[in-house]
C-alpha cells in the first residue's frame, strides 16, 4: 500500500497521527468511532462500508463540539447508479494496469472461496480467480 499512496490500518488506536483524510471501508462502528477521534481539524472521514449494528458508543454531544470546533466533515459515498458505474468502469479502463494489480493482495480459486472469506493481515483486496490470467 506505501508504494500506492497509502497506509492501511485495521485500528486507529494508539497510533501516533492525525489522518486528514480517512477513509473507511468496514462499516464496523468501532473502527468509524476511531477514525472520527483521530481524525485532524478540518479532516474528512469517508464513509463507503456498510455495516450493521447498534450505536457508536460515543457520547453524542462531544462528537458534535469535535465536529464543530475542529471543523470536521463525515460523508457517505456509494456508486448506486447506472451512470456512475459505467463512468467507474471507463476509467478503471484508462488506469494503469500494474497500479491496479497491486490493490490485489491474494487470489484464491473458486473451490477455495472459504479461504477467501478468510482475513489475512496483509489483505487489502482477496479475489475468487476463474481462469488463468
Amino acid at each position: 500500500m506505501r508504494a500506492l499512496g497509502a497506509t492501511y490500518h485495521t485500528s486507529l488506536a494508539g497510533l501516533d497521527l492525525e489522518p486528514e483524510v480517512v477513509v473507511e471501508c468496514t462499516g464496523v462502528g468501532q473502527v468509524i468511532a476511531e477514525a472520527l477521534a483521530a481524525l485532524a481539524g478540518g479532516g474528512v472521514l469517508c464513509l463507503v462500508g456498510v455495516g450493521h449494528g447498534g450505536p457508536l458508543g460515543l457520547p453524542s454531544g462531544d462528537v458534535a463540539a469535535s465536529m464543530v470546533l475542529r471543523n470536521k466533515a463525515v460523508i457517505g459515498s456509494v456508486n448506486a447508479n447506472r451512470r456512475h458505474w459505467d463512468e467507474a468502469g471507463v476509467a478503471r479502463a484508462r488506469a494503469d494496469r500494474s497500479w491496479l494489480e497491486r490493490l490485489v493482495t491474494r487470489r484464491e480459486r473458486p473451490a477455495d472461496f472459504a479461504r477467501a472469506l478468510e482475513r489475512s493481515p496483509d489483505d487489502v483486496k482477496v479475489v475468487l480467480q476463474f481462469a488463468a490470467a
